[in-house]
């Protein structure tokens, strides 16, 4: 069953008030490592999911879901830090379907940027560790 109110406390104030500084387990996976990373995973249940940054409302949120509940493995995206306003925030109800769902972001990334990166997705990557990739 699916625990559609785990996701519900991401939220950047949440994130920010904490003020905790540790170890963020987001692996880094090279894009020569990639393919080994995902082995188990069939490309035909590979998705990359595109959309806006901000702003997004929710109307498509639950078939969205349902399509990748049924057909997808691996997420994928182009990288963007993670906001409940954005198609970003449908990466963890996704990992929530299970133990054998993961994630991977795909961002030209510089240190600031991979710490802004990091900070964004920390308390997802928390709630599913292992499961949440970036590959710079």
């Amino acid at each position: 069953s699916v625990n559609r109110h785990k996701c519900v406390d991401f939220t950047m104030g949440a994130m920010e008030a904490s003020g905790e500084c540790r170890d963020i387990p987001i692996e880094e996976v090279s894009l020569n490592s990639f393919d080994s990373w995902r082995s188990d995973i069939p490309s035909a249940r590979v998705v990359h999911l595109k959309g806006f940054a901000n702003e997004l409302g929710m109307y498509y949120d639950e078939d969205v879901l349902k399509t990748l509940q049924e057909e997808c493995s691996l997420l994928v995206w182009d990288g963007d830090d993670y906001s409940l306003s954005s198609f970003t925030r449908l990466v963890p109800k996704f990992l929530d379907f299970g133990p054998d769902r993961r994630a991977a972001a795909f961002r030209q990334i510089s240190e600031s940027s991979m710490a802004s990166f990091k900070k964004s997705w920390s308390k997802v990557a928390e709630m599913f560790p292992g499961r949440l990739a970036v590959i710079p």
